[in-house]
């Protein structure tokens, strides 16, 4: 289920199904009260193995982790129960979602040490380009006159080309 997915396994996610919105493991399914159907192949994710090396032999001493691949299953791939409701926040227009957004990933930017510029670039926004990220910089450039919802994709991408990868 998305909410505790990592942006690293939505990639792979999106990659292997793109149209993919619930995807819980085969034990998750269950737990709904659904079921995967026979000879459906799973997506591939990769999943957290904490352990413990042999030389850190103490049970006080660090924890590392490592990671495995793990099958997670699209909803279409399970027959069953029918599923609870989900509310979606869309962030199409002015909405307390897409405010909250833009403003957690503008911290999140500034704790990265990268400066965003709120450009007035009429032009670009009519043309429907809200901002970009020259790669390699430490600026982030969003046109300052559009929705709190335009943008935020730009934030996104600055900010996660600065995550290191798995």
């Amino acid at each position: 289920m998305f909410p505790t997915t990592s942006v690293h396994n939505l990639l792979l996610i999106a990659t292997q199904r793109p149209t993919a919105t619930r995807v819980p493991g085969f034990y998750a399914w269950q737990q709904l009260g659904r079921f995967v159907k026979m000879g459906e192949h799973g997506l591939m994710i990769l999943a957290p193995v904490p352990y413990k090396a042999a030389e850190e032999s103490s049970d006080d001493g660090p924890v590392r982790v490592g990671f495995r691949v793990v099958c997670v299953f699209h909803v279409a791939q399970t027959e069953g129960a029918p599923l609870p409701d989900w509310v979606l926040h869309s962030l199409d227009g002015e909405t307390s979602a897409g405010t909250r957004l833009r403003a957690a990933l503008l911290q999140l930017a500034a704790d990265q040490g990268l400066t965003v510029n709120l450009e007035t670039t009429p032009s670009t926004a009519a043309s429907g380009f809200y901002g970009y990220y020259p790669r390699g910089t430490q600026r982030i450039h969003i046109t300052s006159d559009t929705r709190p919802d335009q943008g935020v994709d730009t934030l996104w991408r600055g900010t996660s080309l600065r995550t290191p990868p798995l």
